[in-house]
């Protein structure tokens, strides 16, 4: 995380950037799980029928109906649960903390640039462009 000092303060460019990288790998911390859960998904798809009928033959209905919804189910629970350890890390590599108060600041990136100072306590994170 990006820690401010109160003697230098970020230029709003700077901070910009700096948010802008935040918020871009954020999205791709989402995302990117969603993304392969879907390419599973999308892969067990034309096999479903096939791998549902092989199960009722086999099985009782309500097992069957659990084993036939795990190849869906599996991935988008992975992709949720992988989702909370890497915004974390995230927010560890890429955030930028108050000097003041270390609270996150690129989350609240236009609230920032406009003010100049950070939502939360209030105290001057940006220096003014002279």
């Amino acid at each position: 995380m990006v820690k401010l000092s109160p003697v230098n303060l970020m230029r709003i460019s700077e901070f910009h950037r700096a948010a802008g990288v935040y918020q871009k790998r954020g999205l791709i911390a989402c995302l990117g799980p969603l993304s392969l859960a879907l390419v599973c998904i999308l892969a067990y798809a034309p096999f479903q029928h096939r791998f549902e009928s092989f199960l009722s033959s086999r099985l009782d209905t309500f097992t069957a109906d659990v084993l036939t919804f795990l190849p869906m189910g599996l991935p988008l629970m992975i992709a949720f649960i992988s989702m909370v350890p890497l915004a974390r890390r995230v927010e560890r590599q890429s955030g930028i903390a108050c000097p003041h108060c270390a609270k996150d600041l690129a989350s609240y990136k236009a609230i920032v640039i406009a003010s100049r100072n950070c939502p939360h306590c209030g105290k001057r994170v940006i220096e003014d462009d002279n």
